[in-house]
C-alpha cells in the first residue's frame, strides 16, 4: 500500500471551477505553513492530508467578502484559471470552465501579484490576523522576497501584506 504520494480526487458534480478553488486552498500559503507543521519526515502520509481544514465546495457558492459582487468560487477560480490557463495543451480545462478567453497570456509579474491575492484571501478565510500573517509569511526559507526558490511560485511577504490589507477593506 502506498500511503505517501496521496491523491485528491472530485467527483463529476464538482465543478472544474471549484477544483480549481480547492487547487488554490491546497496552494495557499496558509496551508503550506500548516502542513509544515504537521509533516515530521519528508512524506506527506494521506492520513495527514485528511486532516488539513480544506474548505467544503459549498463554501466558494458565499459571496466573496471583499467583492460581494462575486462568489469565492468565481473570484478564486478566475485567478487559478488566469495562473493555469498559460498553454494550448489546458485548453481543456479553459473549456470545462467556461473561462474566456481559454489561453491566458504569461505576465511575470501579473502573475506574481495573482499569486500575492490568493494567498492574503486564505489568509483572511481562514480568519488569520494581519500579525500573524506576516509570521506565517516570514516561516518560509528559500529567499521569498529575493526571488529564490523554495518549491512554490510566490509573490513577496509585502505584497501579500499589501493584498491582505487591501482585500480585509483597510487600504
Amino acid at each position: 500500500m502506498v500511503n505517501s504520494a496521496p491523491l485528491i480526487l472530485t467527483d463529476e458534480e464538482i465543478s472544474p471551477r471549484r477544483t480549481s478553488c480547492l487547487l488554490a486552498n491546497l496552494n495557499s500559503v496558509a496551508l503550506d505553513f500548516l502542513a509544515r507543521q504537521k509533516v515530521g519526515g519528508v512524506h506527506l502520509n494521506f492520513f495527514i492530508v485528511e486532516q488539513f481544514p480544506l474548505f467544503a465546495p459549498d463554501r466558494y457558492a458565499d459571496r466573496c467578502p471583499w467583492d460581494k459582487r462575486q462568489t469565492l468560487e468565481k473570484w478564486i477560480s478566475d485567478r487559478v484559471l488566469k495562473l493555469t490557463c498559460t498553454a494550448e495543451d489546458m485548453r481543456p480545462l479553459a473549456e470545462a470552465a467556461a473561462f474566456d478567453p481559454p489561453i491566458h497570456k504569461w505576465n511575470p509579474t501579473e502573475r506574481q501579484e495573482l499569486v500575492a491575492e490568493l494567498d492574503a484571501a486564505f489568509l483572511l478565510l481562514y480568519g488569520i490576523d494581519r500579525e500573524d500573517a506576516g509570521y506565517i509569511l516570514s516561516t518560509f526559507h528559500g529567499g521569498r522576497e529575493g526571488g529564490g526558490t523554495s518549491g512554490r511560485l510566490f509573490s513577496s511577504d509585502s505584497a501579500v501584506l499589501d493584498a491582505y490589507t487591501r482585500l480585509s477593506g483597510g487600504g
